[in-house]
Formats: C-alpha cells, sequence, structure tokens
C-alpha cells in the first residue's frame, strides 16, 4: 500500500467555492512484488534422507499479491551426512584354535552409503587374536639310550603346540623313562653331531667303535644315528598378499604365515599379520537401475544410481544423472517443463487412497502457488529406490 498524489489549482482569477478536492490518497499496487526467498535451513536428516526448508513470502507480505508470479519451491529432498557413523558387526571367531590368528567383521556406514562416512575412521576390518582351544601336547620320537650297556635314561621333547605350557590342558607327557642297553656292550661311542637341520626334524650321528671282540660278536652295536628336533633358528616365513576380497570398496586380503617347524610353538618373535584390511577400485563401476517406466502422465522417469565403493570418486568418470524427462508422444507438449522429486515420510501403513488423496492435493497446491492451471500440473507417485 501507498499514496498517489495531484495537482490541484482553481482555474477562476475570482476564486473556487467550496472544499479543495483531495491531493492525495491511498492507493493498492503489486506491480513491484516478488517472491523473497530465505536461506536453505539445512537439512531434517543427520543421516540419511531428509528435507530442507526455507521461507518463501511475498515482498509485500501478502501471499495474492504475487499470485501471478512463480512461487520459488520452499522444501527439497536432502541428505544428511553430519552425524553418521560406522557400524560393526560382531567379530568373527578367530582364524586358528591354538596360536596366533585373526578374526574379521563387516563395516558399513550407518546411511547405507560408505561414501557419507569419513574413511579415516573407518573401523578396522581385522584385528589380531590367540586361541588356546585347541592346544594340545606334542612329543618327539625316543631318542637313544645313554648307556651304551647296562641301565641308563632315555629322552624325548615335549612341547605345547601353542608354545605356552599353560594353554594346554592336562599333565604333558613323560619326557624320560628307565632304559636297559646291551646293543653296546663292548662298544665305545662319539658324542652325537649337530642336528642335521636349524628348524624341525633331522637326523644326528655318531661313530661307535668295537672295544671286546668277543662282546662285540654277540651285539649289533649302538645305534649310529637318532631323530633330533631343533627349532633355535626356526623364523617366521610370510608369504605374498592376495587380491583383495572385494574389487571396490572396503575389504580383506590375506596371506599364510607359517612356521617351518610346523606350529607356532617353534618359531620365536611375532607372528607377521595374516589378514590386513584393503581399499580397491580396480573393479569400481557406477552401478545404476533400470530407467521407470513413462505411465503417460508426463512424470519424470527415475533411477537409482550408486557407487559401491568407499568414496564417490572411487568409481570413474561423473555420476550418472538419475532424473530423465519422459519422452512418451503423449508429453510431447510438455518438453520444456520442469521436473522435480518431493519425498513424503509418513509414519504407519499408507493405503492407495490415501496415495490418491495425496498426489491431488499436492497438484491442487502447485497449481495455487505458480499460478498455473491444474491441468498444466502431473504429480506421479514413484516408487522408492531398492536401496539393497
Amino acid at each position: 500500500s501507498g499514496s498517489r498524489s495531484r495537482t490541484v489549482e482553481c482555474g477562476s482569477s475570482e476564486g473556487c467555492l467550496g472544499v479543495s478536492p483531495p491531493v492525495t490518497e491511498a492507493c493498492y499496487s503489486t506491480e513491484a512484488c516478488t517472491w523473497v526467498a530465505g536461506d536453505w535451513q539445512g537439512c531434517s536428516a543427520d543421516c540419511g534422507d531428509g528435507v530442507e526448508i526455507r521461507t518463501v513470502q511475498c515482498s509485500s507480505a501478502a501471499v495474492e499479491d504475487c499470485a501471478g508470479l512463480p512461487r520459488p519451491t520452499d522444501r527439497r529432498e536432502c541428505r544428511g551426512s553430519s552425524l553418521c557413523t560406522w557400524q560393526t558387526s560382531e567379530w568373527s571367531l578367530c582364524s586358528t584354535g591354538c596360536g596366533q590368528g585373526s578374526q574379521r567383521r563387516a563395516v558399513a556406514c550407518a546411511s547405507g552409503r560408505d561414501t557419507e562416512c569419513s574413511p579415516e575412521d573407518a573401523p578396522s576390518t581385522v584385528r589380531t587374536c590367540t586361541s588356546h582351544q585347541a592346544c594340545s601336547w606334542h612329543a618327539s620320537a625316543w631318542r637313544a639310550c645313554s648307556a651304551l650297556c647296562g641301565n641308563g635314561t632315555e629322552h624325548r621333547d615335549v612341547w605345547c603346540a601353542g608354545g605356552d605350557p599353560t594353554h594346554c590342558a592336562g599333565s604333558p607327557p613323560t619326557q624320560s623313562r628307565p632304559c636297559l642297553a646291551s646293543d653296546g656292550c663292548g662298544w665305545e661311542a662319539s658324542a652325537w653331531s649337530d642336528c642335521g637341520t636349524l628348524c624341525g626334524e633331522s637326523l644326528q650321528h655318531r661313530e661307535t667303535n668295537c672295544l671286546n671282540s668277543e662282546l662285540c660278536e654277540d651285539s649289533l652295536g649302538p645305534t649310529q644315528q637318532q631323530q633330533c628336533l631343533q627349532w633355535d633358528g626356526c623364523a617366521w616365513v610370510a608369504e605374498e598378499w592376495g587380491t583383495c576380497s572385494t574389487s571396490c570398496g572396503l575389504g580383506v586380503r590375506s596371506r599364510v604365515v607359517r612356521c617351518p617347524w610346523g606350529d607356532a610353538s617353534g618359531c620365536a618373535g611375532v607372528r607377521p599379520e595374516d589378514a590386513e584390511a584393503c581399499h580397491n577400485v580396480s573393479g569400481c563401476e557406477w552401478s545404476v537401475s533400470e530407467w521407470s517406466t513413462c505411465d503417460g502422465e508426463c512424470g519424470p522417469r527415475t533411477r537409482r544410481v550408486a557407487c559401491p565403493g568407499l568414496r564417490m570418486t572411487d568409481c570413474p568418470g561423473e555420476e550418472p544423472t538419475s532424473l530423465l524427462a519422459c519422452d512418451a508422444a503423449l508429453c510431447a507438449d510438455t518438453a520444456n517443463s520442469t521436473s522435480f522429486l518431493l519425498t513424503l515420510v509418513v509414519q504407519g501403513p499408507v493405503t492407495d487412497d490415501v496415495v490418491q488423496v495425496s498426489i491431488a492435493g499436492i497438484q491442487q497446491v502447485t497449481a495455487l502457488m505458480l499460478n498455473i492451471s491444474l491441468n498444466d500440473v502431473v504429480v506421479q507417485a514413484v516408487p522408492p529406490a531398492d536401496s539393497s
């Protein structure tokens, strides 16, 4: 509202009778009225799908003054990620029943898109573990009797497969027992040689010599070789890493880690990791679903677009479009139309009748806001994209 003025003069030199006409009067004009849109207020969801809104009002504060002008949209769909966090499954069982192994778990962003969680904060998908449930006692073969002739003692090596005797249940097998030797009567023997290997089982030897031919004739002589066990030279062997478990995104790669002796008890030091997290992008490709059909109502065709990697940049090239104008012949006269998606979140079950009422209401409100014919507004219910 405002005022307008005019010039009022008396056309007679003798003066004019009566009250002078008004010089100004109130007026109301909408020619300069425009829609004023405020700033977007931020997404309603902190993680996942949401809606953001803004205030849209006529500059005159009266909505009807801008009725002839296209009204800017006051809401749009959005995705929030500011509070998206990683979710993890339970750890798997340890990969070994005795000794050091690894455990694995699934890691995913709560929004369903790993690109919306910070890669730097991603929890580990693998960790080292130690298990003793399957640890058991082992024993080597008995070595030669300590005496060449008469009473002596024979020994053997006894160990717990996990390396720590406290991890094996029950009492360990006996490590020594009495023996009676007769094959060596009348013989002499040198000291045993070193074991034939630095890691594992082998043989050691000694020389024997007959001292009394009468006694030697009736005996086979002491044994000249026996089994031996040596692990002072055992060291962990780690083979090359295998390929990542996934060709796109977060995965796990593994390798064979072994002790040449056969179990963990023979190798000293920390066992190298046999699994680790990996991030592979070699097989990343944009995933797109089929376009929705054009049903003659001229609504937009949609499709799901996603990159299965950890980051959107894991997929090559630009992100494919997820909206496409309907190109059916029936919609030829709407080629210059504008399409947009509106997401409605409804608590509880929704019947077909409710959907149809909602479509009619949205159509009427849109026509009113844009000051266009109701026939020029087409509202189409689009099934939600598959989130799997």
